[in-house]
């Protein structure tokens, strides 16, 4: 159960693409609040999200809040 870093920042409208999102995150510019994510087989589960929200942020100005729903 959960999703892929990649594809999560592709749902939330931060990468067109799943290979953009990789590109973006081998070159150190994506962040998951506000910790720079540096694997890309990342599986982002409700488990991990006590408060149940994060923030995603891909490079310097784009930023998203997501929050976590049943």
């Amino acid at each position: 159960e959960g999703m892929g870093i990649l594809q999560l920042f592709v749902k939330a409208g931060l990468c067109t693409s799943n290979s953009e999102a990789r590109r973006l995150l081998k070159g150190g510019g994506c962040y998951l609040d506000d910790e720079r994510l540096t694997d890309d087989k990342l599986m982002v589960t409700p488990e991990l999200f006590a408060a149940g929200a994060f923030s995603l942020r891909a490079g310097k100005k784009a930023r998203m809040r997501v929050v976590l729903t049943e």
